[in-house]
């Protein structure tokens, strides 16, 4: 099994566990996880969840994250994140850090009422 395997099985171990205790955060960053190059489906599951932490992955994809309305803090440092999509319609959040993304267009974000607090610090962003 691969490291990016175990990455995924812990992000799914700590995905349940969060279900269980009704947790409002959750960190599966690098340093938390392992290398994990993809978010488990399971996450649409935890729907009162308000932080997410992806420091340091080598997640690009975040359509999982699409459903969860209460997510307020999503922090995507050093991921490989380049389409923000997923994220239109996630009207609670208010910070998002995408420093040292692959970010580079931020239109899926104009309508989002609540966004007070993002960090585009060396991104594609101009």
């Amino acid at each position: 099994m691969s490291d990016a395997d175990d990455a995924y099985e812990e992000a799914q171990r700590k995905i349940a566990n969060a279900r269980q205790k009704g947790s409002k955060s959750l960190d599966l960053s690098l340093g938390s996880v392992g290398p994990l190059t993809s978010i488990p489906p399971e996450i649409a599951r935890l729907q009162d969840l308000e932080e997410l932490y992806l420091t340091s992955t080598q997640v690009s994809e975040l359509s999982p994250l699409k459903d969860l309305r209460s997510l307020s803090r999503l922090v995507l440092i050093s991921s490989q994140v380049s389409d923000l999509t997923p994220l239109k319609d996630l009207q609670s959040l208010s910070l998002l850090d995408l420093t040292s993304t692959q970010v580079s267009d931020l239109t899926p974000l104009k309508d989002l009422q609540s966004l007070s607090l993002l960090d585009l610090t060396s991104t594609q962003v101009s």
